[in-house]
C-alpha cells in the first residue's frame, strides 16, 4: 500500500503536531501547515511544510489548498486542526473578536475544505478530519464564542458527511476533551485582551461584573488533575490516525459513527448531554405532541399533494 497523504493544519504544536508525528512514523507522507512554517519543530522535519494563515481570505485559502495539492499529485486526508479560543462572556464580547473566533474556527476550515473536495470527488476517496471539540455540546461559561464556533463546524460537519458520501469521502467530527497542551495558554492570551478590555469598559468599578469568568482556562488544568481526567497527547494522536484510517482500535467500526470522541471526560460529560437532552425530551413530549395538525387538516393536505396511503 502506498504511503498516504496527509494535509494537517496548526501542525507546528499540540494534537497537530503530534498527529503529524505520529503519521509520519508510521510512512506517510504529511504536509504541515502553520501561519509561520519557520516555527515547525525539528520532530515533523521530514514534512513538506505549507503556509497557511487561518485569517487569510477564502481565495487566499483556497489556493492554499491548490498548492497542497501539488506537492503529491493527491491528498488523501484533510484534518482541520488550527484553532484557538476565545475567552470572554457573551455580553463584552467585541464583534472583531467573535469574527474572528469564527474565521479561524469555521470558515477558513469550510475554504480549505472546498479546494480538495474537486480532487476528492475525482478520485472518488478522501477523508475530513474537523478537529472540534466536547465543548461544542457541552459549552461552558465564558467560552461561548469558542463553543459555538466549535457546534457549528460540529453541524456543517454532519451536512457535509451526506453530502460527499456518493462519492466515498468520509467526514469526521473529533471531539477532545482535555489534553495537555498549549492551548489553555493561547486560550489565556485572549483573555488578557478580554480583562483590558473590560476594566476599560466599566471605568467606575475599573473591571468586570463577570470578572470570575476571566481567566478561566487557567482554571482548567488543576479542575482536571482534581478529578483525574487528563488525556495524554501521543495516545489521542494514534488514536486519530486509526480512525481516519480504519487501522487498530477503529476497525471495523461502521461509518455512521463520525464522532471520534478522546479523553474519559470528554465521554462522561458526552452521557450527560446525552441524558439531560432525553430528560428534555421526554418533559416537553405534551407540549411538542399538542402543536401537531389537526388529522383531518392533514389528510386533506396529502391529498391535495397526491400523497397516497
Amino acid at each position: 500500500m502506498s504511503p498516504r497523504v496527509w494535509l494537517i493544519t496548526g501542525a507546528n504544536s499540540g494534537l497537530g503536531l503530534a498527529l503529524a508525528e505520529y503519521a509520519l512514523s508510521q510512512g506517510d507522507h504529511v504536509i504541515a501547515a502553520a501561519r509561520s512554517v519557520s516555527k515547525l519543530p525539528a520532530s515533523v522535519k521530514a514534512a513538506d511544510p505549507l503556509q497557511l494563515d487561518m485569517d487569510w481570505s477564502q481565495d487566499e485559502i483556497k489556493a492554499a489548498g491548490l498548492k497542497a495539492l501539488a506537492i503529491h499529485g493527491h491528498i488523501d486526508i484533510l484534518v482541520n486542526m488550527a484553532g484557538y479560543g476565545l475567552e470572554s462572556p457573551v455580553e463584552e464580547m467585541k464583534a472583531k473578536d467573535l469574527e474572528r473566533q469564527f474565521q479561524t474556527n469555521l470558515f477558513a476550515p469550510i475554504y480549505l475544505t472546498q479546494a480538495l473536495l474537486p480532487s476528492f470527488r475525482a478520485r472518488k476517496s478522501g477523508t475530513i478530519m474537523n478537529v472540534s471539540s466536547i465543548a461544542s455540546v457541552y459549552p461552558g461559561p465564558g467560552f461561548s464564542g469558542y463553543c459555538s464556533s466549535k457546534a457549528a463546524l460540529d453541524s456543517v460537519s454532519e451536512a457535509l458527511a451526506e453530502e460527499v458520501a456518493p462519492w466515498n469521502i468520509r467526514v469526521l467530527i473529533v471531539q477532545p476533551g482535555f489534553f495537555p497542551t498549549n492551548w489553555f495558554a493561547t486560550a489565556a492570551a485572549g483573555g488578557e485582551e478580554a480583562r483590558a478590555a473590560a476594566a476599560a469598559k466599566d471605568a467606575n468599578a475599573g473591571e468586570s461584573v463577570y470578572k470570575d469568568l476571566y481567566g478561566a482556562g487557567e482554571k482548567l488544568p488543576t479542575f482536571h488533575l482534581q478529578k483525574r481526567w487528563i488525556g495524554e497527547v501521543p495516545k489521542a494522536a494514534q488514536r486519530m490516525y486509526e480512525a481516519a484510517t480504519g487501522t487498530g482500535m477503529a476497525e471495523g467500526l461502521h461509518p455512521k459513527w463520525m464522532r471520534v470522541l478522546l479523553g474519559v471526560d470528554c465521554g462522561e460529560k458526552y452521557r450527560g448531554v446525552v441524558e439531560k437532552l432525553q430528560g428534555n425530551i421526554d418533559a416537553m413530549e405534551p407540549i411538542w405532541r399538542s402543536t401537531d395538525i389537526d388529522p383531518k387538516k392533514m389528510d386533506e393536505m396529502r391529498k391535495a399533494a397526491g400523497i397516497v396511503d
